[in-house]
């Protein structure tokens, strides 16, 4: 047997329509409830002060638990369940409902306006169920958001890929995020509400700035590994492109924050010339290798950029720099120097051998550093640290821009120019 395709669209919907009027009967006036959330305004272009803002929202929450203890009497949970059995899905019908209907009703609760039954997100929810049951496409998204303070996004949002973007907080957002009544972090619902913004040290504003990463995948499929390599590759990215520093926190639980560049010019600004930038490196930091070097030299920058300690930054970029340009055996210091300054003159850099000598003092010093040499003034630290991330950002960016695979590539290049 199979089941027709219309006729569970038709039981998707008329459960929704059931669940409504439960609620509508049940909860009467606490069918909405009043939100309250708040935010920080510009008053002059120098200050801001927060301002309060009230709206009436459907309480999604309240509707879903109001399933929960009421499926077993609407008529539609029993068809929907005997499609989910015909359609070839094996279970006990708690089960499939738990995995099915669960989600259905809960993405239905959260729309912006559920009690219309129409438009393209009420559509697009009801076709998704309908593959899922019916062509078993088990196919989810997984999405992941980070607050970049510090940045200044001055042109348009950036879209890197179909999974990556660069952008501007939206007006649900803030009323999430700002939402001073939201619920305490456990909930029957298995989602945590919002830790409220200020806790950050940073007041919400429009002019939050957000990394958002989509990711599809199948829903027996962990995805974190995928998402976790978007965000480390928009890091480098924006380091890459231009210099400056920012602070990142996740919006998914906001216990946690990093900053990049921290001993750099503080604040980042994406103008038009970073947006291209942002762009040109892109495919090359997310396209598939076989070749582990640059990936290692990647991770090691984006932890030097991370580090506390000049010191340990150094360190983190002399590594990055020996996988990039050193072959086995060959003297690191040497081949380090001299691969390095070829490619930082070829990309416009210092003279050649200005940059061998500064190369050489970038190597010394990790030497000095991880052998506990005798304390080096702050000042030489310091300078050391600015060449040493110079030198291997513009070394990775030739190898993204001419597409080197590893430091054997490399090395035959520069033996035929």
């Amino acid at each position: 047997m199979t089941v027709n395709r219309e006729e569970l669209k038709d039981a998707a919907v008329a459960l929704l329509r059931e669940i409504a009027a439960a609620a509508a009967t049940d909860l009467g006036d606490n069918l909405y409830r009043t939100q309250t959330s708040s935010w920080m305004i510009k008053t002059s272009e120098t200050s801001q002060t927060s301002q309060e803002f009230q709206r009436k929202v459907f309480d999604w929450m309240k509707v879903y638990i109001l399933y929960q203890k009421v499926k077993d009497e609407m008529p539609h949970t029993t068809v929907l369940s005997k499609m989910l059995v015909t359609a070839g899905h094996r279970g006990h019908p708690v089960e499939l409902t738990f995995d099915f209907v669960y989600p259905l009703v809960k993405a239905w609760s959260k729309l912006e306006k559920p009690l219309e039954f129409k438009g393209p997100e009420f559509e697009q929810l009801v076709l998704s169920f309908r593959s899922k049951v019916i062509d078993h496409d088990m196919m989810t998204k997984s999405n992941k958001k980070y607050a970049l303070f510090g940045v200044d996004l001055q042109g348009k949002d950036v879209t890197l890929d179909h999974e990556v973007s660069i952008r501007r907080i939206s007006d649900a957002e803030l009323w999430e995020l700002g939402d001073v009544t939201a619920r305490p972090s456990f909930s029957p619902t298995g989602e945590s509400a919002w830790s409220s913004p200020h806790l950050l040290g940073q007041g919400l504003s429009s002019d939050w700035v957000i990394l958002d990463i989509v990711v599809e995948h199948d829903e027996k499929e962990n995805p974190s590994d995928r998402l976790r390599l978007a965000e480390k590759a928009a890091y480098v990215d924006m380091a890459l492109s231009r210099e400056g520093g920012f602070s990142t926190v996740s919006l998914d639980s906001i216990i946690y924050g990093e900053t990049l560049g921290r001993f750099g010019r503080r604040g980042y600004m994406i103008d038009e010339a970073t947006s291209e930038n942002l762009h040109r490196f892109w495919a090359g930091l997310r396209a598939p290798t076989t070749d582990n070097h640059l990936r290692l030299a990647l991770s090691r920058l984006l932890e030097g950029l991370k580090k506390y300690e000049r010191e340990d930054a150094i360190i983190d970029f002399t590594i990055a720099m020996e996988t990039l340009l050193v072959i086995g055996r060959e003297a690191k210091k040497k081949t380090l120097s001299e691969r390095g300054a070829s490619i930082i003159c070829w990309s416009g850099g210092a003279g050649r051998k200005q940059t061998e000598e500064e190369l050489k003092l970038v190597y010394k010093t990790r030497s000095d550093i991880v052998h506990g040499e005798s304390a080096m003034e702050s000042a030489q630290v310091a300078r050391t640290y600015e060449c040493a991330e110079a030198a291997l950002k513009s070394i990775v960016r030739w190898y993204l821009d001419n597409g080197v695979s590893s430091p054997t590539d490399l090395r035959n290049r520069i033996n035929k120019r």
